[in-house]
């Protein structure tokens, strides 16, 4: 996918009015291609622990 049709899609799907399927046949691609190209995760998710932040797993030995 071009840099302008990833805008576009990406446009789309945060407008929440289109299905994956009209964003990926307005692109001309599949929708598992628009999956991978697009960002699907919001600012409302909560956030969980990463490595950096997350307690170490197990004690000492």
């Amino acid at each position: 996918m071009t840099p302008a049709l990833i805008n576009k899609a990406q446009r789309m799907y945060d407008s929440k009015q289109f299905t994956m399927a009209e964003i990926a046949a307005s692109c001309g691609v599949t929708p598992m291609t628009i999956y991978r190209n697009i960002r699907t995760d919001t600012a409302e998710r909560p956030t969980t622990a990463t490595a950096s932040t997350a307690a170490p797993r197990g004690g000492p030995r």
